[in-house]
């Protein structure tokens, strides 16, 4: 069986979009002292935060990135457009379903120490997205690529959150993003049996073949091996 975790690879190109964001320390001057190249780590808000203010880690490195999927959806909208396109696996190609088309919503956190810092990195975010940015998935499986569209809808300021006294210093963000994406289903090594043979012994004694008889399945019978029969209720 071929699977294609399209999920994984859409969260991972949705990371790479952030992956090179930095922050400048400055001189007096407004020269540039230091540049730091802002860490992302694969979490959820809960969890980021959590691990922010309430961890075992007795140093906290701030400015800091979090993102990861919060929901999945049925792009409706996008159904019918997905015949541009095109395998260069030409036997996989014969085989393969017609990918869904999903809608991720991408969820991103940052904290920093001072606003500047928060300027900084939404000044390298906001910009770009007008309102969407197209990165590319790779299927290697199919020998495809395609574009996925990933729109921010939303940047707020978090302000209500628990966080320690002396964390208020603190600048926290969140953005949102809707993912345009296509997810496979796997493809299988073997067909679903559509036919089978019943071999008959004579009843008289015979112990030869009585007689070899074609069976087609029927959608009844399918439905039944796929799901068997509670116990008591057969």
């Amino acid at each position: 069986m071929i699977k294609f975790d399209t999920i994984r690879k859409s969260t991972i190109q949705f990371l790479n979009i952030f992956n090179n964001i930095k922050v400048y320390k400055y001189n007096i001057d407004d020269t540039v002292n230091r540049e730091i190249t802002v860490p992302l780590k694969l979490a959820g808000k809960q969890k980021f935060y959590y691990w922010l203010y309430h961890g075992e880690q007795k140093t906290k490195k701030y400015p800091m990135m979090a993102a990861a999927p919060k929901s999945f959806s049925p792009a409706i909208g996008e159904r019918g457009k997905n015949r541009k396109l095109t395998f260069t696996n030409t036997e996989l190609s014969k085989i393969i379903k017609p990918p869904v088309p999903y809608n991720i919503e991408f969820e991103l956190n940052f904290v920093t120490n001072y606003i500047d810092e928060a300027n900084q990195i939404l000044s390298q975010i906001l910009p770009f997205f007008d309102p969407y940015v197209m990165t590319t998935i790779n299927v290697p499986e199919i020998g495809l690529k395609y574009d996925m569209k990933v729109i921010l809808n939303s940047a707020n300021q978090d302000l209500n959150f628990e966080m320690p006294e002396d964390q208020y210093r603190t600048f926290s963000w969140t953005l949102d993003f809707t993912a345009h994406t296509y997810f496979f289903k796997p493809i299988y090594d073997s067909d679903i049996i559509e036919t089978i043979f019943h071999n008959y012994i004579d009843i008289g004694g015979n112990e030869d073949t009585a007689l070899l008889e074609r069976h087609k399945i029927t959608e009844e019978e399918i439905i039944i091996y796929n799901y068997e029969y509670l116990q008591g209720l057969e």
